[in-house]
Formats: structure tokens, C-alpha cells, sequence
């Protein structure tokens, strides 16, 4: 844990400024008091120097990461101004041992925290020595007592030390635990967030599942009703069926065995049963034709009929049979993948014709009508485009296209349920089916999962 631990922080920085500012001043105001006495010597000069040099390592500290660059450069530096004004002011007693303890002070409380030891031991060491060299030699020439002020100064500097390196030790232990706190709560923070998103993960998964044991319900609740519907509604539109043409046949008898006379007086009537009986035709169809339709939303007979399906042939063939039937509308087919599914190819067979026959209602009244078809392959799945140039679909009914028995269609002309039939086989084959508006005109974009042999 220790190795993530930051060289220093912005205490450290905020006192190494402080402390760079300090020398400034006081330099200044020590180089000022030369000048006044003695003039431009070389005490004055290094008092500009260190002046100096003090504004400089304060200027640079505060680009970002010159801090830890500077800092024990400017220990050095320091302890060798020191010996310089120890040298020239007579040896360590007043101002001089008053620097040279302030630079033993300041050389612990900037330093890193795994060299403290060593900048603590090296200032005890450098205050001693130069006591030691003053009063062993007669390197410094001086008038104070040799015997008594730097012995006095010595002990003096050394509780001053001591007590400067256990306040810097307590400071680093609790920044270390402080940094160690740090790192759990956002280890543990990190956790948290991992642990919501897991948790929202799986409620999304939920209501997803949810959401289709909802649809699988609704879908097989249809499917009951309209077996059920289909089969007692199929019955009597049988009876009805097959009890016209018995009808028509035995008004066929009734004819031949009536006069021409009485023919031509009852031929009115005969008309009027005959469209009455067409109409009963046509009507028993319709009906007939929306059972098949309501059968189809979950159609049992073919749903294990599971094959190979070329997108490109089947489109191909869907559009040039509606081509045929309305010359009328331009068709234009972009193919540009050969692209496989694996599905139920009379269902999707019946989605590209329900899908079609709604862009072809759509043009009828366009002076040009155009459908454009396209096939391509996106994302890992194979799409198929059916574009037209009609009015398009208004916004209030958006919410409603894939809705069973909703149509915009005049009555007689749609039941209703090609898109919702639609939407649920592209559901059971795993694909989407969306819609999105044109200028002028629709888009109905089908997705399914492409297949591909192993």
C-alpha cells in the first residue's frame, strides 16, 4: 500500500513556497543592511544571490511537478550558503547559528517522507561539525568565547531538531493513513458503483423478462380467443357456404321449368336474389379471409417448417409478382449481399407481402409511385428495407401501426392485422421490425439474425 503513497502534497508545496518567499525577504533585507555598511562586498553579493535563488525555486514550484524537483536542490543549496556565512561572519554564534539551524528546520520539514532520517541525522551532523571545525581550528577568527556559545547553540539546535522531526513524523503517518483511507474508500467506492450498475443490469434484465412473459401471455391469451372464434364462427359460415350454391342451383331448376313468359315476369326478382346471394358469397369470404388472418397471429400448421431462406431470391420473387399485378408502380430492388436467414419461409413470405401491399395502398394515388426494396447486411444482421414515395403515416397513429385490428384503410379495404400479424412473426424469428418516416413517404426496416454454417 505504501508504494501508492504521493511524494508530497499540497501542504508540502504550500510550505516549501512560503519558505522560498521567506529567504527572498529576509536576503533582501540582510543584502540591503550590507550595502548601507560595507558596500558591494562579497557578503552583499551572496546575500543577493540567495535572494535570488530563493524567487526562482518559488516561481518554479509552481509549474505542475517541479515541487518534488526542487525541493531538495534547495536543501543543498542552503546548507552550502551556510557554510559560506558561517565562513565569513565569524563562526557559528548568533545570526549564523541562528541560519544554520533554520536550514536543519527547513531541510526536515521539506524533505520526502523516506528521507527525513537522513536530512534530520545530516543537519545534527552539519550544526556539530562546524562547531567542532570552530573550535578546532583557527579557520574563523573571531572575539566570542569559543567554549560556551557554541556548545549553548548545539543543544539548543539539537531539541530544536528533535522536536521538528517527531512533529514531521506524526504529519507523515497520518497522511499515510489518511492515503490508506483514501485508496479502501475508493476501492470500496468503485465496488459500489460496480455493484449499482450490476444491480441495474439485472433489473433491466427483469423487466426485459418481464416484458416478453407479458407479450407471451397477451400472444397466447389471442391465440386461445381467436381458435376459439375461428372454430365456432367457422362453422356457420360453413352451413352458410354450402347452402348458396344448393340455392342458386335450385333457382336454376325453377327457371327451366317456368314458361318464357313467367320468366320474363320474374326476372327482376331473380336478379335481386342472385345479388343477394353473391353478396352473401362475398360477405361468408370476408369472413372467412379475416379467421385466416386471425389464425395466422400464431400459426401451429407451419411453425416447425424452419429452413434456409435466401432474402435476396425470396424479395426478388415478392416484388416481381406484385410488379405484375401493378405495372403502374415502379419497383427498385437494391440487393447488394447474398444474405441467408434461418425461419419459416411461407411467414416471411407473408411479412414482405403485408409489408408490400401497404406501400402499394400507399402510392395508389402518387402520380409516380415508387417502392424501393433493398437488402443488406448491418451490424451482424441481415436487413431488408421497403421504402415508397406515399403520404406517409400521420404522427397521432404511430403509437398504434402494430396494434391488431387498427387500420387508417377505408372499411372493407383492410382488417387491420397484416402489421401486428407481421410484427409477431419477426418477433418469433428473433428480428425487429421499426418504422421511421420519409420525405414524402414511409420506411419499414425488418431486421433478422443472420444465419451462418459452421
Amino acid at each position: 500500500m505504501l508504494d501508492h503513497l504521493p511524494k508530497s502534497n499540497a501542504l508540502e508545496k504550500r510550505l516549501f513556497e512560503y519558505i522560498c518567499l521567506i529567504q527572498f525577504v529576509i536576503m533582501t533585507y540582510l543584502m540591503s543592511r550590507a550595502l548601507l555598511n560595507f558596500g558591494w562586498t562579497a557578503l552583499a553579493l551572496m546575500d543577493l544571490v540567495v535572494a535570488l535563488i530563493g524567487l526562482l525555486f518559488y516561481l518554479l514550484s509552481k509549474y505542475k511537478g517541479y515541487f518534488n524537483l526542487l525541493r531538495i536542490p534547495l536543501i543543498g543549496f542552503l546548507f552550502a550558503a551556510s557554510v559560506f556565512f558561517w565562513y565569513r561572519l565569524g563562526g557559528f554564534y548568533g545570526t549564523t547559528a541562528t541560519a544554520g539551524i533554520s536550514v536543519g528546520l527547513v531541510a526536515i520539514v521539506i524533505s520526502p517522507a523516506r528521507k527525513k532520517i537522513f536530512f534530520f541525522l545530516f543537519s545534527a551532523a552539519f550544526i556539530i561539525t562546524l562547531v567542532i571545525v570552530q573550535l578546532q581550528t583557527n579557520w574563523i577568527d573571531s572575539t566570542i568565547d569559543k567554549s560556551v556559545f557554541p556548545i549553548n547553540y548545539i543543544i539548543f539546535s539539537m531539541a530544536i531538531l528533535i522536536i521538528t522531526y517527531m512533529v514531521k513524523s506524526e504529519f507523515d503517518k497520518e497522511r499515510r493513513k489518511a492515503v490508506k483511507q483514501n485508496i479502501r474508500l475508493q476501492a470500496l467506492n468503485e465496488k459500489l458503483v460496480e455493484t449499482i450498475s450490476q444491480k441495474e443490469q439485472y433489473i433491466n434484465e427483469l423487466g426485459q423478462t418481464r416484458d416478453r412473459l407479458i407479450e407471451s401471455e397477451k400472444m397466447a391469451s389471442i391465440g386461445r380467443l381467436t381458435a376459439g372464434l375461428a372454430h365456432e364462427l367457422n362453422n356457420p359460415l360453413n352451413y352458410i357456404g354450402g347452402n348458396v350454391q344448393p340455392i342458386i342451383q335450385d333457382l336454376e331448376d325453377i327457371k327451366q321449368a317456368m314458361t318464357y313468359r313467367q320468366l320474363a315476369q320474374t326476372q327482376q326478382t331473380f336478379t335481386e336474389i342472385h345479388n343477394l346471394l353473391f353478396n352473401i358469397i362475398e360477405g361468408s369470404q370476408r369472413a372467412s379471409d379475416v379467421i385466416d388472418n386471425l389464425l395466422k397471429i400464431s400459426p401451429k400448421a407451419v411453425e416447425n417448417q424452419v429452413a434456409k431462406i435466401s432474402l435476396n431470391e425470396l424479395v426478388g420473387r415478392t416484388c416481381v409478382l406484385l410488379q405484375n399485378a401493378h405495372p403502374e408502380i415502379h419497383f427498385w430492388i437494391a440487393r447488394n449481399e447474398k444474405l441467408v436467414i434461418l425461419g419459416n419461409p411461407t411467414e416471411i413470405n407473408q411479412v414482405l407481402l403485408n409489408l408490400l401491399k401497404n406501400a402499394i395502398d400507399a402510392v395508389q394515388d402518387c402520380k409516380k409511385g415508387k417502392i424501393i426494396v433493398e437488402v443488406y447486411w448491418e451490424n451482424d444482421q441481415s436487413i431488408v428495407n421497403i421504402k415508397d414515395n406515399g403520404s406517409g403515416i400521420p404522427a397521432a397513429n404511430l403509437s398504434k401501426i402494430f396494434e391488431p385490428f387498427f387500420t387508417t384503410k377505408e372499411e372493407g379495404k383492410g382488417t387491420g392485422l397484416g402489421l401486428y400479424i407481421s410484427h409477431g412473426i419477426i418477433k418469433k424469428h428473433g428480428g425487429k421490425i421499426e418504422y421511421s418516416a420519409l420525405d414524402p413517404g414511409t420506411c419499414f426496416k425488418v431486421s433478422f439474425p443472420s444465419f451462418q454454417e459452421s
